[in-house]
């Protein structure tokens, strides 16, 4: 499974997630919604639209990482959250910075 190709922009006007070619990625509109208000929603809209941009990086920092750095927690942290993004099958417990949180 591959997402989207970056860059996605949001359409404040819609709160929609868009790819280049204008496709609808997702529909962050939150009329109708219980408990999201239109903030709250462009606010997810952005974090989401950013996040094929912080896939790259947080896998160029975990490649570039030296091998002093495996047993680390910001280690297992971004490679956890790598998985999820990727919707890799792997226990994604992030007990270990807990005390950094």
């Amino acid at each position: 499974m591959t997402h989207t190709i970056s860059p996605w922009v949001v359409a404040d006007d819609f709160i929609g997630i868009y790819d280049e070619q204008g496709r609808c990625l997702a529909d962050m509109d939150s009329e109708g919604a219980p408990y999201v208000d239109y903030d709250e929603s462009l606010a997810n809209a952005h974090l989401m639209a950013a996040a094929p941009d912080l896939l790259a990086a947080l896998e160029w920092a975990v490649d570039a990482a030296g091998a002093d750095q495996y047993e680390t927690c910001w280690y297992a942290t971004a490679r956890m959250a790598i998985a999820k993004a990727k919707n890799a099958r792997r226990n994604s417990r992030y007990n270990c910075c807990d005390h950094d949180r």
